[in-house]
C-alpha cells in the first residue's frame, strides 16, 4: 500500500491530508474523521495505523487535518468552516473513487461530523467510535436540552437510513446511554453497538485501546455486508 500526501482544495483553502491506497484495485472507500484537537495521525499515530489496516482490507482511505490544525493551519479555525470544508473534502474524495461502498469512520467529535456527512447520498455505511451521547432519560438545563435533543435526533435519523456500527469501551462515558438508545431503536434501525470489555477507548491513551480500535475497525471495514447485530455485546 502507499500513503499519498495531498492538499484537498476547499473554498477556505487547502486541507492537508493523506490518501492511503491499497495494493490492488480498491473495493471500497473510507473517510476517517478523528477527534477534536487531534491531527490526522492521532495519538501514537493511531489513525495512521487504522488507515493502513483499513487499506489492507482493500479500501482507499482519506484522512485530513481539520481547519486550523496541522497541515490545514492556513485556514482560520472555526467549527462551521470546518464542517463545510470537510463536506467539500468528502466530495473531492468521492469524485475520485470509482467504488460503490463509501463509508465514514468517525471518533468522538469525528463521530458527530460523520453523522452530518452521512446525509450525503453516496454514503453506504457508518462507523462511530466513542460518540458523545447523553441518556434520553437524563434531565438537562433548558439551554442544553435543545442542543442535545437536536444531536440525538440527527443520530436517530442517521441510523434509520444507514447501517451504523458503534464501538465503545466498557469504561467510556456514555455506554449506558448508547445501550438505552440501541434498545429503543432496535425495531426500526440497522444498528450495532460493540462494547470492548475492561477498556476506555476515548483518547486512545493505552496501547491496548489503540490495538482494540484498529483491529475492530479493520474487521468492520472488511465486511460491507455487516449490517445488523441482535445482541449488544
Amino acid at each position: 500500500m502507499n500513503d499519498c500526501p495531498v492538499f484537498v482544495p476547499t473554498e477556505f483553502g487547502p486541507l492537508g491530508g493523506v490518501v492511503t491506497v491499497p495494493d490492488g484495485p480498491p473495493r471500497g472507500a473510507v473517510m476517517l474523521l478523528q477527534g477534536a484537537d487531534s491531527t490526522r495521525a492521532g495519538p501514537n499515530a493511531v489513525w495512521t495505523r487504522t488507515a493502513r489496516a483499513i487499506a489492507a482490507t482493500g479500501h482507499v482511505v482519506l484522512r485530513v487535518d481539520y481547519v486550523g490544525i496541522g497541515d490545514s493551519d492556513l485556514i482560520e479555525l472555526a467549527m462551521d468552516r470546518n464542517r463545510l470544508a470537510l463536506r467539500q473534502a468528502f466530495r473531492w474524495f468521492v469524485d475520485r473513487c470509482e467504488v460503490a461502498d463509501i463509508a465514514i469512520v468517525g471518533s468522538c467529535l469525528g463521530a458527530q461530523l460523520a453523522i452530518e456527512l452521512a446525509s450525503t447520498p453516496e454514503v453506504t455505511r457508518l462507523a462511530l467510535l466513542v460518540p458523545p451521547m447523553i441518556s434520553p432519560t437524563r434531565e438537562l438545563p433548558p439551554d442544553v436540552a435543545g442542543v442535545v435533543h437536536d444531536a440525538r435526533q440527527k443520530f436517530e435519523d442517521c441510523v434509520t437510513r444507514l447501517p451504523v456500527w458503534v464501538l465503545v469501551g466498557e469504561h467510556d462515558a456514555g455506554v449506558q446511554a448508547l445501550i438505552e438508545l440501541a434498545q429503543r431503536l432496535q425495531n426500526r434501525a440497522t444498528f450495532e453497538v460493540e462494547i470492548v470489555p475492561e477498556l476506555a477507548l476515548h483518547t486512545y491513551a493505552s496501547p491496548e485501546a489503540q490495538l482494540a480500535a484498529i483491529s475492530r475497525v479493520a474487521s468492520w471495514s472488511a465486511d460491507p455486508t455487516r449490517t445488523h447485530c441482535d445482541e449488544h455485546r
